[in-house]
């Protein structure tokens, strides 16, 4: 810049042993290095501009390292197939009124004289910035009113609903995550655990995470499995990489509840008849059920009895021998229900 504008200042156009073409020549020279070097910084703005704008996207991006603060991209993720189409409908709206507005009004006012301009129009009243004295004629207040009702009110809060609905999903997905901590807490745990894998010579963290992934069947690893690994170096290590990760809540071992008291008598009885229930996929009577069974059973009991009493009076008139009460067992027995025959199968099962 310095050697262009100094190359105009030593033009000498006082001088006599330069011809006025030379001049001109000296000038237009310095003018087109000049024009060169401003054409030239503004391809440099424009690309320090594209660069800041993918460094704003890269930060963006950055922030879906932990779920708190993945928020905004996690919320963009979630609600991108309905934000997709959501634009799709917003556009094909917009168009359709700036067709409108550039037919019947950009004869009239200047704001609506092409379709760039409607469409630049309508998207600042997607704002709240109206077109000025748009109450002037009906047919504007028409078109204005319409737009008011189907971009602003409703396309919008269509925009709101979906973000918000995706915005709820991630907090749910973040709620339900056990490993999630503060962001600075994560930070300082991160260091931590790389110092002490550094001092304490811990194997590398992702060589024992696919051991460890192997292992879904375990409710906890203790010292013998981690050093059964063979990626530690010393009982120390072992002991130190331990006490770390038992530090966080979300680590500890499973607390193993006790067991409760056993059951005597009738409840060890009901609870060994509804578990063999559920077995054979039949249902406990209920008590209603169970009473009237047994006075089905008592009915045809005094029944059976009154037959035999009358039996036995026929059979002293005729001298017919009459059964003793053992011999009763062979006779054919109420009927019985399908619960009633697996309870007694059961009953007679010999013991576990």
């Amino acid at each position: 810049t310095d050697r262009i504008l100094g190359s105009l200042g030593e033009i000498p156009w006082d001088s006599v042993e330069k011809t006025l073409q030379e001049k001109l020549e000296l000038f237009f020279a310095s003018v087109v290095d000049l024009m060169s070097l401003i054409e030239k910084e503004s391809t440099l703005s424009d690309f320090c501009n594209i660069i800041l704008v993918v460094s704003l996207f890269r930060v963006i991006q950055c922030t879906s390292l932990h779920p708190r603060l993945a928020l905004l991209t996690g919320t963009l993720i979630k609600a991108a197939d309905d934000l997709w189409h959501a634009t799709l409908l917003i556009v094909m709206l917009m168009c359709c009124f700036a067709s409108i507005a550039t037919w019947r009004f950009g004869s009239q006012r200047p704001d609506f004289a092409t379709f760039e301009l409607s469409m630049q129009t309508q998207f600042m009243m997607t704002f709240g910035e109206f077109p000025e004295n748009w109450n002037e004629t009906t047919d504007l207040q028409l078109y204005t009113v319409l737009y008011f009702m189907l971009v602003f009110l409703l396309v919008q809060n269509f925009l709101l609903a979906i973000i918000v609905e995706a915005f709820i999903k991630v907090r749910e997905d973040n709620n339900e995550l056990q490993t999630e901590q503060e962001f600075t807490s994560d930070v300082a745990a991160s260091v931590a655990a790389h110092v002490h894998a550094a001092r304490e010579q811990w194997p590398n963290l992702n060589d024992l995470g696919l051991i460890l992934e192997q292992w879904n069947a375990k409710y906890s690893v203790g010292f013998k499995e981690l050093w059964s690994t063979g990626k530690f170096k010393t009982h120390r290590s072992v002991h130190t990489f331990l006490k770390f990760y038992s530090g966080f809540e979300f680590l500890q071992p499973p607390t193993i509840k006790k067991r409760p008291p056993a059951k005597k008598g009738d409840e060890m009885t009901e609870s060994l008849m509804r578990d063999f229930a559920d077995l054979m996929g039949v249902s406990i009577p209920t008590l209603k059920e169970e009473a009237e069974e047994n006075l089905s059973k008592a009915s045809l009991r005094r029944e059976l009895k009154a037959s035999m009493k009358a039996n036995a009076k026929a059979n002293d008139s005729s001298g017919v021998a009459v059964p003793a009460a053992s011999d009763l067992s062979g006779m054919a027995s109420p009927p019985r229900t399908a619960w009633a025959n697996r309870k007694d199968s059961f009953a007679s099962a010999p013991e576990l």
